[in-house]
This record gives structure tokens, C-alpha cells and sequence, in this order.
């Protein structure tokens, strides 16, 4: 039968195993800090500017029951981020209200004087009419969808850089006598708008 070890022998194992439990290096925390140099922030632009590319326009002068007059306009980014854009418009006085509006992604006008028009595809939404007052209302890529139609980008960005619209002003041959010799300013707005904004 085994002996039991004595009761002092236990004690003393008892004070080696707290002794060699409480023997722990001492550990220290070592901290770092770096300051970076300050950061420059560049913030983006959006500059939208327009020019006429037709010689006569929209020149109400020479109108006549059935006859027309169209003007191209260029729209570019001048700024450094990409844009989208829709265009108002509205026509000053009696005239202006019996206009008959169209608006195309032509790039050229077709004819000339009173004879003029647009070609190319018409645009969403092309108002047949236009108010009298500005701001007036939407007569290109404007639309109850999200976005707009085009986009356009600054330079050295992915073209297309510019973009033109074609507008034609008409006088229907159901105008009123009453019209002649009444001149109307018809006045475009383009609107631009950040691309992906929330």
C-alpha cells in the first residue's frame, strides 16, 4: 500500500506551484504615431455652355402662315465632370403662343429663311407648343424618368465632349390674320445636371 506523502511535503508543493505561477516576465506596451503631411481636396466642377451654329435662327420676322425657321445650338461641358442636361423654352406674346415647336438631335439646319427646318430624329419631349413666360417648360430630354437622355463630358473625358439640338419654330397656314406683322423672342434654356448624383 503506498504511502501518503507527509503533511509538510504537501505544504512545500503547494508554495513551488504558487511560486513558479507567479514568476511572469513583465511585459510592456510599446506605442507609435505617425502625422501625415497635409492632403489637398480638388473638387469637381459642372459648367454647361451653349452657342448658336445657324446664321438666320429663329427669326420671327420672316414668317408667314406655313412657313418656318430652325436654329442649331452646340451644347458643351466646360467643367470637369460629366453632365446631363435638358432644354426649356418658352415664345413672347400672341405669336409666340400660336408657334408650333420642333426639336431634333439634328447638327445642321435643312433650307434656309423662312424655309428652314430640322432634320434628324425628334426629341422627347418636343413640345408642339411653348409657353409665353420663362422659365417656360421642357422641350428636350427632359422626362418623368430618372436621368437624362444625354451625357456629356468634359474635356478629355469619353466623347462625346458636345452635343447639338435643332429647333424649329412654325407658323400653322391656320394662323390668324390678326398675327401679321406681331414679331415673338423665343428664348432656350439649357439646364445642366450632374451625372449619378444622388
Amino acid at each position: 500500500m503506498p504511502r501518503r506523502p507527509s503533511k509538510r511535503r504537501r505544504i512545500l508543493a503547494v508554495v513551488a506551484v504558487a511560486v513558479v505561477l507567479g514568476a511572469r516576465p513583465a511585459w510592456a506596451y510599446w506605442t507609435a504615431q505617425q502625422t501625415m503631411p497635409s492632403q489637398t481636396i480638388d473638387l469637381g466642377t459642372i459648367d454647361i455652355s451653349a452657342s448658336r451654329s445657324a446664321t438666320v435662327g429663329l427669326d420671327t420676322t420672316a414668317l408667314y402662315p406655313g412657313a418656318s425657321v430652325a436654329q442649331v445650338y452646340q451644347v458643351t461641358n466646360a467643367g470637369t465632370l460629366p453632365l446631363s442636361y435638358y432644354a426649356e423654352g418658352w415664345a413672347s406674346g400672341a405669336l409666340g403662343a400660336a408657334l408650333v415647336i420642333k426639336v431634333t438631335d439634328a447638327g445642321a439646319v435643312t433650307g434656309s429663311g423662312a424655309s428652314a427646318t430640322c432634320g434628324g430624329t425628334q426629341l422627347v419631349p418636343s413640345a408642339s407648343t411653348m409657353p409665353t413666360v420663362s422659365p417656360g417648360s421642357p422641350i428636350a430630354y427632359a422626362s418623368a424618368s430618372a436621368g437624362r437622355s444625354v451625357t456629356v463630358w468634359p474635356a478629355g473625358g469619353p466623347t462625346p465632349a458636345s452635343t447639338t439640338i435643332c429647333v424649329q419654330a412654325s407658323l400653322p397656314t391656320s394662323a390668324a390674320s390678326a398675327l401679321q406683322g406681331q414679331t415673338s423672342s423665343v428664348n432656350i434654356r439649357f439646364v445642366g445636371e450632374q451625372v449619378g448624383q444622388p
